[in-house]
């Protein structure tokens, strides 16, 4: 019997709720709200009830003050005690939890490379991931690992420019970003290594539109990841939307098998959680519908697909629209594909398989 038709048992068929169950925990979203009485924190809160997402992901506009903040993470804690719950918490420019609403600021990247040491940045970054935990979080889509500049000083204007990177220098940033993961780690807060295979060289910023790598690309931008990768400093790895046509003329690597595959999986052996970068930016919005991005993320191997509901990210998206219903939609997207033998059920399992022991080992610990 194959894995796909072992799959499609009584227990395990097309419309059976474990298959929903999986499905779920490959879904993370946004949604708007800061308090339990709004409208889509209550529709997302079911939703994590029944199962039907995995994760969610905060932005600035959820959160006014610590306490505000800690009410709601802790409800979703209570719908699912296992889900995700992510921030962006970079330092410096990308940061949710600030000053402003009643938590601390934390140097950038740059900043931190510039003026401390390897050990000295693990001491701030635990106060970060103190400060993270404090405020019910358990995923940090940080650290940027993309390097600062290519070798003409060009920085690219959503990294380098904006101080996100800690270094033109591997070496560098392979030291800053293990400080980072491992105070995270010492806290309890997840982490997630961006933008695979590197945005740093890049000239144009993904949130905009498409964002083509294929003559600026160097084999240095992967090594980071690969060097963190073979030092066990990854629990999650984000795979940016970056189309390198050398290696996939049609898709970027967010919906790309043959980049996941050869240059992240077989490459490294690496059999980690690997989460999309937000499937409703401008470079995946312009193009592609929500059937197709869905289909091909979970095709190209991303076990997590992220979609932040945030309109600032969907920039040149003609008639974006956020929706709290987004997760029932991808629901009945995926299960048609299946029908239609569009996607295998052992791709999604697959990709359960790898969250499930992400969840297991942290949530246990």
């Amino acid at each position: 019997m194959t894995l796909d038709q072992n799959f499609n048992t009584a227990s395990h068929d097309i419309n059976g709720s474990q298959l929903s169950q999986e499905i779920g925990q490959m879904i993370m979203v946004g949604f708007h709200g800061t308090k339990l009485t709004d409208p889509e924190v209550q529709e997302t809160l079911q939703l994590a009830r029944e199962g039907k997402i995995g994760g969610v992901i905060f932005f600035g506009y959820n959160i006014v003050n610590p306490r505000q903040v800690r009410k709601l993470t802790t409800a979703f804690q209570q719908a699912q005690p296992d889900l995700l719950i992510g921030i962006d918490q970079e330092g410096g420019r990308v940061k949710r939890l600030s000053a402003r609403n009643g938590f601390e600021d934390f140097p950038s990247a740059k900043e931190v490379a510039d003026t401390q040491s390897p050990l000295q940045a693990y001491q701030t970054y635990l106060k970060m991931a103190q400060m993270i935990k404090f405020a019910g979080f358990n995923l940090n889509f940080a650290p940027v690992v993309d390097l600062h500049a290519d070798s003409t000083g060009h920085e690219c204007p959503v990294i380098g420019k904006i101080e996100r990177s800690y270094s033109a220098n591997i070496n560098q940033v392979v030291d800053y970003a293990s400080a980072f993961v491992s105070a995270h780690r010492k806290i309890g807060i997840l982490t997630s290594l961006k933008h695979f295979p590197g945005h740093g060289y890049a000239r144009r910023d993904s949130h905009k539109g498409m964002v083509d790598i294929t003559a600026t690309s160097c084999p240095q931008e992967q090594d980071v990841f690969y060097r963190l990768i073979e030092a066990g400093k990854v629990d999650t790895v984000m795979s940016g939307h970056l189309i390198h046509r050398k290696w996939d003329a049609q898709y970027p690597t967010t919906l790309s098998s043959h980049v996941l595959k050869n240059y992240l999986r077989e490459r490294v052996k690496y059999d980690g959680v690997i989460i999309t970068d937000d499937l409703h930016m401008g470079a995946i919005g312009q193009h592609y519908n929500l059937e197709e991005v869905a289909i091909q993320a979970i095709r190209a191997g991303n076990d997590i697909l992220l979609f932040s509901n945030n309109k600032a990210a969907a920039k040149g998206v003609k008639k974006f629209k956020a929706s709290a219903s987004l997760a029932q939609r991808l629901h009945s997207l995926i299960i048609s594909a299946i029908k239609e033998n569009k996607l295998s059920i052992s791709q999604l399992h697959e990709a359960f398989l790898r969250i499930d022991a992400l969840k297991r080992q942290f949530f246990l610990q």
